[in-house]
């Protein structure tokens, strides 16, 4: 050691720690000699050991705890990946991205269709990047700006309910830009959609209220969601049934809306919304049938009905909260892992130019508590 240069001398005792550290002499979680041990064994300052460590430090290889000593965190096999890690997450220019505009995830709706559209993708080969609307129209045109600068190859879309329809959206379809939506159909345009069948769905639930005795039934919706075609579709389905049953259809009597509240729990009981059912509920004791929009309003309803101990039956869309009391709600499941996956098959079919797809594809649906 004493014929080596005093610039490389720390170099020297870098590469002899690399060195124990590659043969496996050193393991993770040892202990490496300390500044003043490796000044004593080389025959230099703790300046220059020092230096040594700070480079296996500044490597990734060791952790430098004050007070107790430094300590091998870290081999040649652990580096690439405590690299990228520290990097954070860097979208490779040949990975195919595709973009996903959601309203939400809640316990009631979504996670299974995030789900079958996240692992349809990557089954393919693209990567997901996913944006929430949150049932803002601006955040919804927001969203799509951010992913069409991310470079996406096609969207995914659940749209918002809107008298009109994004414009961004309506030039992307002109621009013939790979677009699928979910869960609601834009009419009048010819984008891909991937849903249920709601107008079915909804029949067949009030057709069973019918059937169990139930003279009057309300519909239950969130304001402004009638101007989408999904609740819209729900509605026609019970004045279908209505008509089939040879019963009135009184607006006043059968719509019932409360405030529009995304940003409250599945099991959260806004105040104001209690009390809008609650005067209903009192207001028409007739109705003894609801058929509601969303779990989340089965579950305001159930809460209402049984503050004021009155004996209702709920049919709805999605798994809602479990019952405690009174009659377990009748709804339908959709199948969302199935409507993910199909809406995939179809973006995939528009972005590599392999064909058309329909115009309205329905997936399968359960109705359960039948």
């Amino acid at each position: 050691m004493g014929t080596e240069k005093p610039g490389f001398l720390h170099e020297q005792i870098y590469q002899d720690l690399l060195a124990e550290i590659r043969t496996k002499k050193l393991t993770i979680g040892d202990r490496l000699p300390s500044e003043l041990e490796l000044a004593q064994q080389y025959g230099v300052s703790r300046i220059t050991s020092k230096k040594a460590l700070n480079n296996l430090c500044e490597k990734g290889y060791v952790e430098r705890r004050p007070g107790r000593g430094t300590f091998l965190v870290a081999d040649d096999d652990m580096l690439p990946a405590l690299e990228e890690k520290a990097a954070g997450p860097v979208w490779h220019p040949r990975r195919k991205l595709v973009g996903l505009v959601m309203e939400r995830v809640s316990s009631g709706f979504g996670g299974d269709l995030l789900l079958g559209i996240e692992q349809k993708l990557s089954a393919l080969g693209y990567d997901l990047v996913v944006k929430f609307s949150y049932s803002n129209s601006d955040l919804e045109r927001i969203a799509i700006e951010q992913l069409q600068a991310a470079g996406v190859l096609g969207i995914i879309i659940m749209c918002v309910y809107n008298e009109i329809y994004n414009p961004l959206l309506l030039r992307m379809y002109t621009d013939a830009f790979p677009l699928v939506v979910i869960d609601r159909e834009l009419k009048g345009l010819s984008i891909p959609f991937v849903g249920t069948d709601n107008r079915a769905a909804a029949r067949e639930l009030a057709d069973e209220l019918f059937r169990r005795g139930h003279k009057k039934i309300a519909f239950v919706s969130v304001e402004g969601s009638l101007m989408g075609s999904t609740v819209q579709s729900r509605l026609e389905g019970l004045m279908e049934s209505f008509a089939a049953h040879h019963q009135n259809f009184s607006r006043e009597e059968v719509l019932l809306t409360i405030p529009r509240n995304f940003l409250a729990d599945d099991t959260e009981y806004s105040e104001k919304n209690q009390k809008i059912i609650c005067r209903f509920l009192e207001k028409h004791p007739e109705v003894t049938g609801f058929l509601a929009v969303s779990y989340y309003l089965t579950n305001q309803l159930t809460h209402a009905a049984t503050q004021l101990g009155r004996e209702i039956e709920i049919a709805g869309f999605d798994r809602p909260a479990p019952v405690k009391k009174g009659k377990p709600p009748l709804y339908v499941v959709q199948d969302q892992h199935r409507m993910g996956e199909t809406a995939v098959e179809y973006l995939d079919c528009l972005i590599e130019k392999k064909g058309t797809p329909p115009r309205t594809t329905y997936v399968d649906y359960l109705l359960l508590g039948k």
